[in-house]
């Protein structure tokens, strides 16, 4: 178990762990705040999107299942203070991984969704996935494939779970396994809530991304020189700039996020995770807008920036609008205009603190 301290001025002190009281409580926790799920730590950097926690499978229900921005299912497995966690836990999660890829169908999980968030459904899905409704077709595929996730959440992960962790993701390379360990600490009337992760390793990881689909920077500049809309001096523009993004986004520390067609910028801002950029490979720039009640003076002056350079025609001042493809392509920026969204992209070591 984890151990965290409180230094205050020269002393030193040992927070007390809050135990949770039962299975339930974790459940409910993650499905609350699928946001504790670490995204970063997993391949994909995917959002998740609760389809229904106690989800029915053959096999028995699935403590929940999620869907990610690139529609692959994720079963979350919750235990607490369960000593059969180092055996029965193991089998029953592979068991719940072939009945989710042999009994269901896309639309069907789809329409669980849909009684599940009733007239909320569409609003959560643009607020968890930042898309306009989930694409059944693209579930079918990963479940066929299978292109699957399955997390272990528990309070303490054993190192058998560990093994068996390290053991699935060698053995198969269109399923991710993790194993999460979730602990609660008391510090005055709040608590702390610590996160440790165990996943594929760093040799796994190239070739599961390979067969999540999801691009690298080769990859991804290896598209721009293979378009056949660019001209060679547009390839090389492309390409410089792209090379110069994302080592501004790495040096300023922001999180980069794959996709099978682009790559994503966000950075974080009082715990949330804020993206603001999309870039495609055939050259469109998209700009994510926060929620309008979240919108500060500092983000609003930000998108004022990126609208003289993309031509946004001003849609984040639109309450209900949360992204916008700009008019201009990144490789078709002026020198000027392109140097703007550097200066920007410099701009969020402010908007971070």
């Amino acid at each position: 178990m984890k151990k965290l301290y409180l230094q205050t001025g020269s002393n030193i002190s040992l927070l007390d762990e809050d135990r949770f009281e039962d299975e339930l409580a974790l459940q409910v926790l993650l499905e609350k705040h699928p946001e504790l799920i670490p995204s970063e730590e997993i391949i994909g950097n995917p959002s998740f999107f609760l389809i229904q926690r106690e989800f029915p499978v053959s096999t028995g229900y699935l403590d929940h299942l999620f869907i990610d921005q690139m529609m692959v299912p994720t079963i979350v497995e919750t235990k607490v203070n369960n000593p059969e966690i180092r055996r029965k836990i193991i089998g029953q999660g592979y068991e719940y991984l072939t009945s989710l890829s042999f009994e269901l169908t896309g639309k069907q999980i789809v329409e669980y969704a849909k009684r599940y968030w009733k007239d909320k459904y569409l609003q959560e899905v643009q607020k968890r996935l930042e898309l306009k409704d989930l694409d059944a077709k693209e579930i079918d595929k990963n479940l066929k494939k299978p292109r699957l996730r399955l997390i272990f959440a528990a309070d303490f992960v054993p190192r058998e779970l560990r093994k068996f962790v390290e053991f699935i993701n060698n053995a198969s390379r269109g399923i991710d396994v993790y194993a999460i360990q979730v602990e609660q600490f008391i510090l005055d009337d709040k608590r702390i809530i610590s996160l440790s992760t165990w996943g594929p390793t760093e040799s796994m990881i190239h070739d599961k991304t390979l067969s999540f689909g999801l691009l690298s920077k080769e990859e991804f500049i290896n598209k721009i020189n293979q378009s056949h809309d660019l001209t060679p001096a547009g390839k090389g523009t492309f390409v410089q700039r792209v090379s110069e993004i994302l080592d501004i986004a790495e040096e300023k520390d922001l999180s980069i996020g794959w996709g099978t067609k682009s790559f994503r910028l966000s950075f974080q801002k009082d715990g949330k995770t804020i993206k603001l950029f999309e870039f495609y490979y055939n050259g469109d720039s998209w700009v994510c807008f926060v929620p309008h009640s979240e919108r500060s003076d500092s983000i609003l002056s930000v998108y004022d920036k990126l609208n003289d350079v993309f031509d946004l025609q001003k849609k984040y001042l639109a309450p209900k609008t949360q992204y916008k493809m700009g008019t201009r392509k990144l490789y078709q920026l002026s020198s000027d205009q392109y140097q703007a969204l550097k200066t920007v992209l410099d701009s969020l070591t402010v908007l971070k603190s």
